[in-house]
């Protein structure tokens, strides 16, 4: 298990603040969050290779905050792999183990199971500039997974790769951890490798762990509309809120705009939905009266791979993503005059952002 405590670390004027965690033996997570936000700055610190200015790091029981890393048994897979160019594949996944002093037999028996578990044995004699990017990667995991470390670490292990190569290598990823199970922190920008990896996520934010659960519970009832945006509703929408009937109420996004909710709130909220969740139809459904129907006009038409993008100016600009398979008759149309419908169970009620306090 790694517990992390109110870390704080400092790098230039960035800092991560007040930090703490708790990943579970075991346990696949994954640690979401923009560009520069510290998520490789806490991995670093949990690897030993950044001191915090203060907290601690816990693995297990023991203390390891001001332990030096080689003797943490903590693997860190970086960004860019960092695979010695001298030596073979064989030579790299050998290379912890004869650190570590152990036996020779025991060396080469360890070498010849991971490369059989990652699919690298025909590569054991190349070198790594001989190696595609996946292979790369496959050595690189091998070599961490050397030593049977207490946690793994990776920093965006497939940012390098194709999007087809990274489609092979997930569950070949996640499969390898069901047959481990060596506790892993994964650290991604990319919150579909997320979802695909995890059993549990968190969501950093300028150097802060805004949000920790489930894929559902993130992806599905974000904390913040930062969180929200990060996760991919695009629509996220300023709002005030009013009571209706009893578990509802009513939020009005713009003059006129009025999206059923559910639950009590009242006063100015933040509201957000997913594309998806938005039903296009005929715009006579809008003079129906209902709460969740706004009549509008299409003002962008995006085709997409399996789907159209649709943007509709209701008073404010509503997307919509429509499947391919729900076109029957034509595509939608720029000028289309149309009527979008958000079912109340769709659109999520989030925090309103509160200004970052300055960093002490």
């Amino acid at each position: 298990m790694l517990r992390v405590e109110k870390l704080r670390v400092r790098r230039g004027v960035f800092a991560l603040q007040d930090f703490c965690l708790e990943v579970v033996q075991g346990e696949y997570f994954c640690l979401l969050g923009p560009t520069g936000c510290g998520k490789t700055m806490f991995i670093e610190t949990v690897a030993g290779l950044v001191r915090p200015e203060r907290g601690q790091v816990f693995l297990g029981e023991q203390d390891v905050t001001n332990l030096r890393p080689e003797l943490r048994n903590v693997s860190y897979v970086p960004q860019d792999y960092t695979l010695f160019p001298h030596l073979t594949v064989e030579g790299n996944i050998a290379a912890p183990c004869r650190i570590r002093r152990l036996p020779p037999d025991a060396t080469a028996d360890r070498v010849k199971e991971l490369a059989e578990l990652l699919h690298i044995l025909p590569l054991l004699q190349r070198y790594p500039h001989n190696l595609s990017g996946g292979e790369k990667q496959r050595v690189a995991l091998a070599r961490a997974l050397a030593v049977v470390p207490r946690v793994l670490l990776l920093d965006e292990p497939f940012s390098a790769l194709d999007r087809q190569t990274k489609a092979r290598l997930w569950p070949e990823m996640r499969s390898l951890h069901e047959r481990l199970k060596v506790t892993t922190i994964h650290v991604t920008h990319d919150f579909d490798e997320a979802a695909l990896m995890a059993s549990r996520l968190g969501v950093m934010e300028a150097g802060r762990l805004v949000q920790v659960g489930s894929t559902e519970e993130v992806f599905h009832q974000p904390r913040t509309p930062s969180v929200a945006a990060f996760v991919g509703m695009e629509n996220l929408f300023p709002a005030v809120a009013e009571p209706a009937s009893a578990g509802s109420s009513l939020v009005e996004i713009a003059p006129g705009v009025r999206l059923v909710v559910r639950g009590h709130h009242s006063g100015p909220v933040s509201v957000a939905f997913r594309s998806e969740e938005v039903a296009i139809s005929g715009e006579e459904d809008a003079r129906s009266g209902a709460e969740d129907s706004h009549e509008g006009q299409i003002v962008a038409v995006v085709p997409l791979q399996s789907a159209v993008r649709v943007v509709v100016d209701v008073g404010v600009p509503v997307v919509a993503t429509i499947p391919r398979t729900e076109i029957r008759q034509r595509m939608p149309e720029l000028g289309q005059r149309v009527t979008c419908r958000v079912p109340a169970e769709a659109v999520h009620v989030t925090a309103n952002e509160e200004p970052d306090a300055e960093a002490p």
